[in-house]
């Protein structure tokens, strides 16, 4: 495989692995009594692999979405609430920045929950396989994780035809039944479930009233009085996919701290100023989003790294609401062309 393509799969393995870790280990949807509600943070044996720490950590960079899906999907995350980034510091070697031998409380710990090896699985065979319900008959699939034709659960192509029912099914059709499952639920029990972007208010960034997630599930679904069951899944479209583009887009983030050497040993013992004036002007840039209400603003790189850091910490970045009357989301989705006019838009009202 090419590079690219590696890369590609090790991404895939790498969300399977974080959801394993977040919905098994920490405590997905329905297991709200064991998680509680009292805040915790996170043990040192359920610290996760370099991977899973990866998709996590670009996961909370889209605030609206990472918050809402705590709500409906994963309790557990959300009473852990910020990034541990102190305890994340202390297994990594400060030397090489590479992460330290794990304890075996932490492997064991993360292996019996999830099913899935500590190391991180730079590498992947043809041999290697992942259990994959058919959406027809919901039995398990052994399906390599990449194949000679490309098909694989990690590539491009993927497709697979059940073993059981030889239904032929691909990933868009795995998403397609994922939301049909989230709109059956909905029906059944409108009180509690609710489709996705129908919790969070837009704007604030805060859980709207229940009434109106009810009222915009119902005109999602397009429920009409007296509906009992859902519409079949083809009705609902097909390019309901999965993707991990977001982590794709961190990574040129990344390589551009690399190239400046903010990632370098010792880069900042003796040069807190840098970090401080990227504080400050971060303060002033939030203080622009809050007298242009609508605008699309862009920041500076010194601006994005603080602005990253304070998603972070969830539960201080979501008070900006009471500070600035909204919780900015953070779109990293824009194309070149529209971006760079709205840089220069920002830039000319900086001055």
């Amino acid at each position: 495989m090419k590079p690219d393509e590696r890369w590609a799969v090790f991404l895939q393995r790498a969300v399977y692995r974080f959801e394993q870790w977040a919905v098994r280990m920490i405590g997905g949807e329905g297991q709200e009594e064991v998680v509680g509600d009292a805040p915790r943070a996170l043990t040192p044996n359920e610290m996760p692999p370099l991977d899973v720490i990866m998709v996590w950590h670009t996961y909370m960079l889209n605030p609206r979405a990472y918050y809402e899906d705590c709500l409906r999907k994963l309790p557990g995350l959300l009473q852990i609430g910020s990034f541990p980034l102190m305890q994340l510091a202390g297994k990594i070697d400060p030397e090489t920045l590479l992460p330290l031998p794990p304890s075996e409380g932490r492997v064991s710990a993360f292996t019996s929950f999830t099913g899935q090896p500590f190391d991180v699985p730079i590498n992947t065979t043809s041999e290697e396989t992942v259990a994959v319900f058919c959406p027809n008959c919901y039995q398990p699939n052994a399906t390599p994780w990449i194949t000679f034709k490309g098909d694989g659960f990690g590539q491009r192509g993927y497709g697979c035809i059940c073993e059981y029912c030889r239904f032929m099914f691909t990933r868009e059709s795995l998403g397609v039944r994922r939301f049909y499952e989230d709109m059956e639920k909905c029906i059944v029990n409108p009180d509690r479930f609710f489709l996705a972007n129908t919790i969070v208010d837009y704007h604030s960034g805060t859980p709207t009233e229940p009434k109106w997630s009810q009222t915009l599930t119902s005109i999602v679904l397009g429920l009409r009085h007296g509906t009992t069951r859902p519409a079949p899944p083809e009705a609902l479209g097909q390019q309901i996919g999965w993707t991990m583009k977001a982590v794709l887009r961190q990574m040129k983030f990344i390589d551009k701290m690399v190239s400046l050497g903010f990632t370098e040993q010792g880069r900042w013992e003796e040069d807190r100023d840098t970090l401080t004036r990227c504080v400050v002007r971060y303060h002033h840039f939030l203080d622009l989003m809050a007298s242009t209400p609508g605008n699309f603003v862009v920041p500076t790189l010194d601006i994005d790294l603080a602005w990253h850091t304070h998603q972070l910490l969830c539960n201080s970045y979501r008070k900006l609401t009471e500070i600035i009357g909204l919780v900015p989301d953070h779109d990293d989705k824009v194309s070149q062309g529209p971006l760079s006019d709205a840089y220069d838009k920002t830039a000319e009202a900086w001055k």
